[in-house]
């Protein structure tokens, strides 16, 4: 077997830098290139998806399939925030970055959100056990991030908080176990996980029947140029009460009036594909859901303040008075530093792809695809790392504007780790790569995109594989027809 080199030439070593400039130090030696041993995904956000058609002919659509009994449609509010990826443990992720402050500002903010759920003895417990099942399942959970402190989107919101939108299972492929195609749960399955760690998932309406999705239309068409938060979720409540039968609602910890405030970005509709039986059992289920989520809003209500014990640093501190000051990365660091100790994640400065004008040298991930997927001897290497390499190999031949962001994770409990961030930097590319997939089945490819490189000493032996759902179809999933519309309001 020829293992692929680290890097795609020697030299007698590379520096790298701390996050905070101030340090600098040698990481490793070069003389004797490392070699890998497979790649997995780290972090994944759904797919950029553009509807290739106008919005009434999807709306359309929509009103056929569920006048004709082959599924429902899903509505949800479109919170205005950046997105942040949790995988488990310190491993937070921006966009395109980690270790940056979008991700400290959001690891704080769960923090504190289980702090208010839990109170002060029990937090702690109850963020680890949810941390380290995320970790052992290799789940990466996606949140909006609602802030005023790290620019807003069109309103100041009310308070700063995350909203679980999406929940990704890493392991999922099409033997089951880790074939590492990667998978999003379904709603159903969303907020029953988000119910089990109390975690703030978004408000969700169904609506069965063709009646019930003609008013959802006509009231957003009524609504378009003066619809504010209030209104339009009491219009959605109305819809559910009047077809009850054909309608249900699930109901947000974080009501959007009283954290994000009156201005709605939009809503956002999706079509589920499912026959009679199965719409009707998903209304059933989600209505018992109704119940639970209603039962966890009494228990945790909006008006419900975080009980800081004395000198417990990290609940007390407010984002926004640390904004007041220049330093506001450095304030947050502090308290990361508090609540850590030794013990924090670190990472170290980025290396990155050629295109990019640095003076450290970069692993050739191209080139590492390429030696993966050309070894004669395929069962070298797992399917999750042959698909990745895939992936990264049709990326190059389409010439792709895409970089790779290698950074070296520290931390005392699982020592060091060599991750990458896939950088694209066009949204059309997302267009250019599904339109290859459609005659060449592959890997999707993710926003939010980072993969870990595993060393030859490296494993993931402990990683736990969830049997019972893994046979389990998404309702997005590419078999079915995609339906999707965004539906802005213009206050």
């Amino acid at each position: 077997l020829h293992t692929p080199s680290l890097y795609a030439s020697t030299s007698s070593t590379i520096t790298f830098s701390q996050m905070d400039g101030n340090k600098r130090f040698k990481a490793m030696e070069c003389s004797s290139p490392s070699s890998i041993s497979g790649l997995r995904l780290e972090a994944i956000f759904h797919p950029k998806f553009e509807n290739e058609r106008p919005d009434e002919d999807i709306r359309g659509r929509m009103l056929a399939n569920v006048d004709a009994r082959r599924g429902y449609l899903e509505v949800s509010l479109k919170h205005s925030g950046s997105l942040i990826l949790w995988s488990g443990r310190q491993c937070f992720y921006s966009k395109n970055s980690t270790g940056n402050a979008f991700t400290k500002t959001g690891e704080i903010l769960l923090m504190q959100h289980f702090a208010r759920c839990f109170g002060a003895t029990k937090w702690r417990e109850e963020y680890h056990r949810c941390s380290e099942f995320i970790q052992r399942r290799r789940l990466t959970c996606s949140f909006e991030l609602v802030t005023s402190i790290l620019g807003h989107h069109g309103d100041l919101p009310s308070r700063d908080y995350l909203i679980l939108i999406a929940v990704a299972d890493r392991s999922h492929g099409p033997s089951g176990g880790a074939a590492g195609v990667g998978r999003f749960y379904s709603t159903r399955e969303l907020v029953k996980f988000a119910h089990t760690h109390r975690l703030p998932h978004n408000d969700v309406w169904l609506f069965g029947s063709a009646k019930s999705c003609e008013c959802l239309f006509r009231s957003y068409d009524e609504s378009r140029e003066t619809g504010t938060a209030t209104p339009v979720i009491q219009s959605l409540d109305q819809i559910v009460s009047s077809d009850a039968s054909a309608c249900a609602k699930v109901s947000s910890l974080y009501p959007h009036d009283a954290f994000q405030g009156e201005i709605l970005e939009g809503l956002v509709i999706r079509y589920i594909s499912c026959n009679e039986t199965e719409s009707s059992a998903s209304m059933n289920e989600m209505r018992h859901l109704s119940a639970q989520s209603l039962a966890l809003l009494e228990s945790v209500p909006p008006t419900l303040e975080i009980k800081s014990p004395t000198g417990c640093y990290l609940q007390s501190t407010d984002l926004r008075e640390l904004a007041t000051n220049d330093n506001f990365e450095e304030k947050v660091d502090s308290v990361l530093d508090c609540f850590h100790a030794q013990g924090r994640r670190r990472t170290h400065h980025e290396m990155y792809s050629a295109s990019d004008a640095v003076d450290c040298q970069s692993p050739d991930l191209v080139a590492i695809a390429e030696t993966i997927s050309t070894e004669s001897d395929k069962s070298e290497y797992d399917s999750e790392t042959r698909q990745i390499a895939q992936l990264i190999q049709t990326l190059s031949h389409l010439n792709v504007n895409v970089s790779y962001k290698t950074i070296r994770e520290t931390t005392s409990s699982d020592g060091e780790r060599l991750l990458c961030i896939v950088h694209v930097h066009h949204d059309s590319a997302f267009a250019k790569y599904n339109k290859h997939l459609d005659e060449n089945p592959g890997m999707a490819l993710y926003r939010g995109f980072s993969i870990e490189l595993l060393l030859s000493n490296d494993s993931d032996a402990d990683m736990e594989i969830d049997c019972a759902q893994a046979g389990e179809v998404d309702e997005g999933s590419q078999t079915q027809e995609k339906l999707m519309l965004k539906m802005k309001f213009l206050p």
